[in-house]
């Protein structure tokens, strides 16, 4: 690894670290931006759970770049330039978030949906059709 990019990322966790208290209003303002382009653009506000979603990316967002830098810029991590609060809530947020993009995925291969009520025909049903209707015909004309 490059000391120095050891170093510079040494210094951001530890800028990081001290400034946590930052982010509530780094997610308010990112929330009336929200607002006021919704309102611009389409002339309606955003619903709660549209807002709620936001603060959760932003929040997701600034862990994701947490661990990124901690593991993927230092060498060896340097766990120690953040507080526990920080590293705490990075496992947490990753947790979940992971839990959260992977949960349903997950899901549908362990427990498939029930299958549509009608179903593509396959090419043995096909052939099956076409010898009833053949028979139906020759019965007929007998």
């Amino acid at each position: 690894m490059d000391p120095l990019i050891n170093d510079q990322a040494a210094k951001f966790l530890q800028a990081l670290s001290g400034n946590l208290s930052l982010l509530p209003a780094i997610q308010i303002v990112f929330l009336a931006m929200l607002v006021l382009w919704r309102y611009a653009r389409y002339g309606s506000c955003p619903r709660a759970g549209e807002c709620a979603v936001l603060i959760g990316s932003l929040l997701a967002l600034y862990m994701a770049g947490t661990v990124l830098v901690v593991l993927a810029f230092t060498y060896p991590p340097r766990y120690e330039y953040l507080s526990q609060l920080h590293l705490k809530s990075a496992g947490l947020f990753t947790a979940i978030i992971t839990i959260y993009q992977v949960g349903p995925g997950l899901r549908k291969l362990i427990i498939p949906e029930a299958p549509a009520a009608s179903p593509e025909r396959g090419p043995s049903e096909t052939l099956t059709k076409l010898n009833q209707n053949l028979e139906k015909e020759q019965s007929a004309k007998h």
